[in-house]
């Protein structure tokens, strides 16, 4: 049943020879007459995939996505695939302690659960995840966009401080001349290198050269002063800034205490009272006059603080651009010392000769020819549709508060989690009795005891495992069906008794009892959400409870759940050699 009066029916052929399953399959939909075609009447219409999607829209699973939490940018699609984890349980995974859900030994299928869980329990709706995967791509873009812009800014600067110093390195040698005009523009350095470059190389060999050379190790060392000047200065600053908060806090604490007591009044005139019994005072008495003039030179204390405040702004900014200049000056002259060094390992003494001048001509060649032209238009584009991401970024946070999100979901997860205390007492698992939880990142169930939590790996014994296995399941399912959450309205059991049977049982799960409780249990389940919600259980164990043959819709056994009729015995025999079982009527 998929509504009110609707019903379809699915179908799959048997799987081609040779092979273990079918990705084909069948669909029809109809009312409540709709029943099982002919034979004869089946064709495939539709691949596994196709299937589930067109299931999934069928009970609210369309175009569900909702973000990932591993991955910047990147979003998931909630499919069927992954509600489809609530419905089922076969023996291997029931009793078992390192698995809660079906197929969860798939690692990417748990990554996609703990992602889709806030949306199957409704902290957040299809429409809010989208934003979620959109805000997350925003961001991510964001980001990106940052560095490149960054990375830009970053590379013209240093193309930037790279030319200014072949200015310098091209003054020392004598291919610029001391009457040169300064290099204050982009467009001055490239003009001054391009004489450098065209200066005939017959030239007399400049004697000022050495003179050029001492100038620079001159200006390097004033340029260290200034820059050691100058931190210090920032430095003062930044205690000045930090002393003088703490003393307008002062301040203002000393003059809200005087207004507080109401020792004084807001003038400084006329003070003929005690500021205490408010007695007429006769004679001289300095004291309420004082208070008051206190008071107000407190105020102009704190208005004066406030009026400097952002001076001591504008002065701390402009002490880093100073120290930001002088660290580029200093590049500057250090690249082009360091330069003519290179040029001429005697010391400098024959600085101004054609063999260093050509040295310095190669390096001012390579380099213009390697620099970028910093294309200012461009440049303007990349910042205005950087600003566009951050608004973009801004109006999605608005939109969302995931603040109340993570709240709705700790909400609806302890109620959950009372249900599934309730029902781990009913079947008396280990830890009954404590607060018992839902683990939604750790897809696991935790008991809090007091020696701490203990998680469903720690506790012992099949029946224990089986037990809160089925506690955790039928609590989702009574959410699930009570909030009229988009996932299968079927939980499909095989063997839950299987840690108490004859022969089975293990240590700690010798309780006679145990099946019972556990079958109880699914029938109240059961009942109480009928006719929203079906179990199908598959069992060898029986009661002999009128109400429990009442529930037995078909019993296999001597036949196996797969008629042996339905195929001859060269089939079974394939089935047999690929996995496939034949021997299933017991």
């Amino acid at each position: 049943m998929v509504g009110p009066g609707s019903r379809v029916f699915v179908a799959r052929p048997k799987p081609s020879r040779g092979k273990a399953t079918s990705t084909l399959a069948t669909v029809r939909f109809g009312g409540e007459t709709l029943g099982a075609p002919a034979l004869e009447d089946l064709e495939t219409t539709l691949n596994s995939d196709q299937l589930r999607d067109q299931l999934g829209a069928l009970i609210g699973l369309n175009d569900v996505r909702v973000a990932r939490s591993d991955e910047d940018g990147a979003s998931i699609s909630v499919t069927l695939d992954t509600a489809s984890v609530f419905s089922f349980q076969n023996q291997d995974e029931i009793a078992t302690k390192s698995q809660l859900f079906h197929r969860g030994t798939d690692p990417q299928l748990r990554r996609r659960l703990v992602d889709a869980f806030p949306f199957f329990l409704g902290a957040v709706d299809g429409d809010q995840a989208q934003r979620q995967a959109d805000l997350r791509a925003a961001e991510w873009a964001l980001r990106r966009q940052e560095a490149d812009f960054e990375a830009t800014v970053r590379d013209g600067a240093r193309i930037e401080s790279s030319l200014r110093a072949l200015v310098h390195e091209a003054y020392a040698v004598g291919l610029i001349s001391a009457d040169a005009p300064s290099s204050d523009s982009r467009q001055l350095v490239l003009e001054l290198l391009t004489s450098a470059l065209t200066k005939p190389g017959t030239d007399d060999i400049d004697t000022a050269v050495g003179e050029r050379v001492h100038a620079l190790r001159e200006q390097q060392r004033r340029l260290r002063r200034e820059l050691t000047d100058a931190m210090s200065n920032r430095t003062l600053l930044l205690e000045a800034s930090s002393g003088a908060f703490g003393y307008e806090s002062a301040i203002e604490q000393q003059a809200g205490r005087l207004q507080s007591l109401q020792l004084v009044g807001e003038s400084v005139a006329e003070h003929r009272n005690c500021p205490l019994c408010q007695q007429a005072l006769h004679g001289d008495d300095p004291i309420p006059q004082q208070l008051a003039e206190r008071l107000s030179t407190l105020r102009d204390d704190i208005r004066h603080l406030s009026t400097a405040t952002p001076g001591r702004q504008r002065a701390l900014a402009d002490a880093r651009a100073q120290i930001a200049t002088l660290r580029d000056q200093l590049v500057a002259v250090d690249a082009a010392l360091a330069t003519a060094t290179a040029a001429d390992p005697a010391g400098g003494e024959q600085l101004g000769d054609l063999a260093s001048r050509a040295f310095v001509r190669g390096r001012i060649d390579a380099t213009l020819r390697g620099a970028q032209p910093v294309d200012e238009d461009a440049l303007e584009a990349n910042r205005s549709r950087l600003e566009q991401a951050r608004l973009r970024v801004s109006s999605l946070r608005e939109t969302l508060n995931d603040a109340e999100s993570r709240d709705l979901l700790n909400s609806l997860t302890n109620v959950i989690s009372g249900d599934l205390t309730e029902y781990a007492d009913r079947l008396g698992v280990e830890h009954a009795g404590r607060s018992v939880r839902l683990d939604l990142q750790r897809l696991t169930i935790v008991a809090d005891t007091l020696d701490g939590p203990r998680t469903l790996k720690q506790m012992g014994s099949g029946g224990n495992w089986v037990g809160y296995h089925l506690a955790a399941h039928l609590a989702l399912h009574r959410f699930f069906v009570r909030q009229q959450r988009p996932t299968p309205r079927l939980l499909m059991l095989d063997q839950p008794s299987q840690p108490f049977s004859e022969g089975r049982q293990r240590q700690g799960n010798t309780d006679p009892d145990a099946v019972r409780r556990v079958f109880e249990l699914l029938r109240d389940v059961a009942a109480e959400l009928a006719p929203d919600f079906q179990i199908v259980l598959c069992e060898h164990v029986e009661l002999d409870d009128e109400w429990f043959r009442r529930h037995v819709r078909q019993s296999w056994r001597g036949e196996g759940l797969v008629p042996r009729d339905w195929a001859d015995e060269a089939t079974w025999a394939e089935y047999d050699a690929i996995g496939i079982r034949s021997d299933t009527h017991d």
